[in-house]
């Protein structure tokens, strides 16, 4: 971009109110150009990702929406309110859970991973073009402009990212996280529980990341290590293909004349609960991560930290002693990892869904016939306490305030039930389905 110093002569003749007009429509029509392409770049860095595709028009028509923060004290003091909550409310979770059993993860007869693959300067290239241009407070430079001379940083890139991969260290710089808090819905009070921690990583750490998932990635794929439950962060699942497999189930259950009991598990801050000695012992035994590549993983786990971020104002940074990473790229998939022994708390005439951290487990039955129907739920009641003891082992929380039960079927069956749902506690609603 190049600009011009222009003097005028501000008289009044003809010759010098053209001019003036001249300039001042070259002028107009470069800031158009400019909005026009900045406007486009935005609008095409999203790809295929619709949820940051309305997320971005929202934020250019000037109709993103507000999010207030509880009123009455400094920024400096609300940041270090809220860093004190997070961290609270983590270590209030974890202290409850200490005393049970810690999980011991079975031994699976997997291929060997012991090391990263290295990249070219190609793949680093189409990394960072790639990337989502989010820029956080810790990086040196806007990712959007890494992103747009991309030709010069993916060499540095390459080779940064070689060197973590090989010599299985993840820089304590890349450890990071400015952390700001959302409200959960609108209409909530505003008060600290009410909001949940974003965290906000810096754009290299987010690099070195996807350049460890793309090896593997590939491993969990090419052996199928991964349970068919879980839809998160995987190559061809996604929320529509869980809800598809859900409907199709519910649909062919009601033409067998059958009611579907379902469950719906919420698990308390699941990503800040993991523990990483655990976490490393089911990506050796379940993953079969090893050699550099468990020595890799155990130093982006540990020593983390993160500060809340209150418009200019930071808190002291707090330590991070336990969780998978949120708003990191490899923070979900090591998620997935963790919890993919769920399964073995499910029966034969059960079935799981999964989608990161929510859960749920459905049966079915015949209305009318009380064995069918009192082993139904009887099964499931079961079925969730082990869940749940199994997530006490694993040092998650379930949620049960915000668990659900629901019936889905036609109204027709759901009559025909004897209703026998106390196992559960309560009632269940119904869901019919005409």
């Amino acid at each position: 971009m190049t600009f011009r110093l222009i003097l005028f002569n501000f008289s009044s003749t003809s010759e010098n109110h053209d001019s003036f007009r001249s300039f001042h429509n070259e002028y107009k029509n470069h800031v158009e150009a400019l909005k026009s392409t900045f406007i486009r770049r935005k609008i095409e860095s999203c790809g295929n990702d619709t949820r940051q595709l309305f997320a971005t028009v929202a934020n250019i028509t000037g109709s993103t929406k507000t999010n207030p923060l509880p009123e009455g004290v400094s920024d400096d003091q609300l940041a270090g309110d809220f860093a004190t909550y997070f961290y609270n409310k983590v270590d209030v979770i974890r202290n409850e859970l200490e005393h049970h059993p810690i999980f011991i993860p079975p031994e699976m007869s997997v291929p060997p991973f012991a090391s990263f693959s290295t990249i070219d300067v190609s793949t680093a290239t189409a990394l960072i073009r790639n990337a989502k241009p989010t820029t956080c407070q810790l990086d040196p430079l806007p990712s959007s402009l890494v992103k747009e001379h991309y030709d010069i940083f993916a060499p540095i890139f390459c080779k940064i990212i070689n060197t973590s991969l090989s010599t299985g260290n993840f820089h304590p710089d890349w450890k990071q996280a400015i952390v700001k808090p959302l409200l959960k819905k609108t209409n909530l009070d505003h008060i600290k529980k009410n909001y949940r921690p974003v965290s906000n990583l810096s754009f290299l750490s987010k690099i070195v990341e996807k350049s460890s998932l793309i090896s593997f990635t590939e491993h969990i794929e090419n052996h199928g290590l991964l349970p068919p439950y879980q839809s998160a962060y995987r190559a061809n699942h996604s929320t529509e293909t869980l809800l598809l497999k859900l409907y199709n189930d519910i649909m062919c259950n009601m033409e067998r004349q059958l009611l579907t009991p379902f469950a719906a598990m919420d698990l308390s801050a699941a990503f800040d609960t993991v523990n990483h000695q655990l976490l490393l012992d089911i990506l050796k035994k379940c993953f079969g991560v090893h050699g550099v590549a468990r020595k890799w993983v155990s130093s982006y786990l540990s020593e983390r930290q993160f500060a809340v971020c209150i418009n200019k104002s930071l808190s002291t940074p707090m330590k991070v002693n336990f969780s998978v990473p949120q708003g990191s790229i490899n923070g979900p998939v090591y998620f997935t990892c963790y919890t993919s022994t769920m399964n073995t708390c499910i029966s034969d005439d059960q079935f799981l869904i999964g989608y990161a951290d929510d859960h749920s487990i459905y049966s079915s039955f015949k209305p009318g016939d009380v064995s069918s129907e009192f082993e139904s739920i009887r099964g499931l009641s079961s079925t969730l306490e082990n869940v749940k003891l199994w997530m006490q082992f694993n040092r998650l929380k379930m949620n049960d305030e915000k668990s659900e039960f629901i019936v889905f079927g036609s109204n027709h069956n759901y009559q025909s039930a004897i209703q026998t749902f106390y196992p559960l506690g309560t009632l269940p609603s119904v869901v019919p389905i005409v």
